[in-house]
């Protein structure tokens, strides 16, 4: 199918089309009526290939192995997602797709910038070969209830922000989480991260019910990182020497820090700590 070849066709409903193997970029794009698409042999879905088809419920491309940019952005209709086959899948790919609850793509290694952005019903992900996350990659899931990729190292920023019914979290590779990229996941409990290095700013910022945090390779905490965090109750950083300003800021159940290295903590950083009553730090300490 070649570039916009069938584009806009308002009134199609469905596809069947046995033999095509590729759809070239735009092709089917705001064709506003299709509801089910059925490419067997097609291994390539081109960037805006089926955008905002707004009413496609299902498709059938069990040999794809690779899917565009915008290719299913804003398919709101859209419920599932299998691809056992594809290995990418470009930026927005399937941004906005608000009814989509779960989404099987097994072989993927990346999620680029906003792949699943505002996918609000999306509450699984099968994806546990992905090493890295870039920008926003899940922002908004709000229905997401749990993260299994025990390859992920790389978080970028904003990638699970305001996932607010996120429970459960397994990503013992990670070695850097980027700013705000927890940001409001109201419901997550606990954060194990053995192999962290870096924080951005933000980064956990108003989950209230966090209650403990382990990461014992982190050098530095990120300005606002847990900010209102209100259920954290003991902190333990052995490697930390930088505290950012605004830190643990009305973290109000804190009672233990752990940071004898610290050499310095920003403005802020703990005010409104209302339970703390003890904080292991050096004598060199700058304030």
């Amino acid at each position: 199918v070649v570039n916009a070849g069938f584009k806009q066709c308002s009134s199609l409903t469905s596809i069947n089309m046995t033999r095509v193997l590729a759809v070239d970029s735009a092709g089917f794009d705001e064709c506003s009526s299709l509801l089910h698409i059925s490419m067997p042999l097609v291994t390539s879905v081109g960037d805006y290939a089926f955008e905002y088809c707004a009413n496609l419920t299902s498709f059938n491309m069990p040999v794809a192995a690779t899917v565009g940019e915008y290719a299913f952005r804003g398919c709101t209709s859209l419920t599932q997602v299998q691809l056992p086959l594809v290995t990418f899948v470009g930026m927005y790919g399937f941004s906005g797709c608000a009814e989509l609850t779960t989404a099987s793509i097994p072989l993927l290694a990346s999620v680029l910038d906003k792949v699943f952005q505002q996918c609000s019903r999306l509450t699984s992900v099968n994806m546990s070969l992905v090493a890295s996350v870039a920008d926003n990659g899940f922002d908004k899931c709000t229905s997401l209830t749990s993260v299994d990729m025990p390859l992920l190292k790389i978080i970028g920023n904003d990638v699970f922000r305001e996932c607010s019914s996120l429970t459960s979290v397994h990503i013992p590779l990670v070695t850097s989480v980027g700013g705000y990229a927890f940001q409001s996941c109201s419901s997550l409990t606990s954060m194990h991260m053995p192999l962290l290095v870096s924080m951005g700013d933000f980064s956990f910022i108003y989950c209230y019910n966090m209650m403990s945090f382990n990461s014992s390779l982190v050098t530095s905490v990120g300005v606002n990182s847990f900010h209102s965090c209100s259920s954290l109750t003991t902190v333990t950083m052995p490697l930390v020497t930088v505290v950012g300003h605004g830190a643990f800021m009305l973290c109000s159940s804190l009672t233990d820090v752990f940071m004898p290295l610290t050499l310095r903590i920003g403005s802020d950083s703990f005010r409104s700590c209302s339970s703390l009553s003890s904080f292991n730090a050096p004598d060199q300490l700058l304030l």
